[in-house]
């Protein structure tokens, strides 16, 4: 009988200890989520101080301008070349890190000092890189390539933003990866030696099936942050040229804030929230196999 209020006791003092964290989660998160979703439905005007309601006035209005569909597609086309490519070269930056000795925390260091840099700071740097014919991308690769004035391209200015932010994201993926690498059990690569496996069938049977759990988070991780991509659109081409590189989180910035269209503003945000949870949990359905079998070896 005594274990019955003992336990009780125990229950609400777990109640009072994860309560801050569902109270802040409320605050930042979920109440910020629903009023994007009811200012969605009304006119507001934030220097007036009027609200009207618009129904889906909003929606309508943004897609037949097609300013959501244009956002839409150069987003996904942002993620489509940056997480490929962030993927592939933190795991082998990573694999390379991993086999160094001596100077291999000067190399973490390197690579990890983009993350650690402000974006919107370093996008002024390689505003000046990819500068007409003077700037280093030109006079360099452009001389070899023919392809020039990146930033005034319709065809080349997304991919030109894809490189920024590729290089800064490079560095968060690699270190990530090598915390995952430094898991792998010691004893695995031991069997694989004694049974004669060589550099790449390691890999293939003990690294990459160790690793999907964290891979898988890396993936996660710069997805969201390819979908939500804003400081270097926002400062080196505002968008342009001709909305080549209009993303979700720029487009709804310059409508909330240029314009103080906060219900067309909402509606993007709404369809940048619901592209995001789409993306992710398809790549969670994907993946999660993968890693529960590998989990269980």
């Amino acid at each position: 009988m005594s274990a019955s209020p003992l336990r009780a006791n125990v229950q609400w003092a777990s109640y009072a200890m994860v309560a801050p964290a569902y109270v802040l989660m409320a605050i930042f998160a979920v109440v910020p989520t629903l009023l994007v979703f009811a200012l969605a439905f009304f006119n507001y005007d934030p220097l007036a101080g009027t609200i009207t309601w618009a129904g889906v006035d909003n929606f309508v209005a943004a897609g037949e301008s097609g300013e959501a569909t244009n956002a839409t597609l150069n987003t996904l086309l942002y993620a489509v070349l940056t997480v490929p490519v962030t993927l592939i070269a933190g795991l082998l930056a990573a694999l390379a890190m991993n086999r160094l000795g001596r100077g291999s925390t000067l190399w973490r260091s390197v690579y990890f000092l983009p993350s650690a840099a402000t974006l919107a700071a370093m996008a002024v740097v390689w505003q000046w890189l990819y500068y007409p014919d003077s700037g280093l991308v030109d006079r360099t690769f452009g001389q070899v390539t023919g392809v020039r004035a990146w930033l005034e391209s319709d065809t080349w200015a997304m991919p030109a933003m894809a490189v920024i932010g590729s290089w800064q994201a490079i560095g968060m993926a690699t270190i990530i990866l090598l915390a995952g690498l430094a898991s792998v059990p010691r004893h695995l690569y031991e069997a694989a030696f004694l049974d004669g496996a060589g550099p790449f069938a390691t890999f293939r049977t003990v690294t990459l099936p160790a690793l999907t759990p964290t891979l898988l988070f890396v993936t996660v991780l710069t997805t969201r942050n390819a979908l939500s991509v804003f400081d270097q659109i926002k400062v080196i081409t505002q968008g342009g040229p001709d909305t080549a590189t209009e993303t979700l989180a720029f487009a709804l910035f310059r409508r909330g804030i240029t314009y103080l269209d906060i219900g067309g503003a909402s509606v993007l945000t709404m369809i940048l929230l619901i592209l995001t949870l789409a993306v992710v949990s398809a790549q969670f359905v994907l993946t999660q196999r993968r890693v529960n079998v590998e989990g269980r070896k």
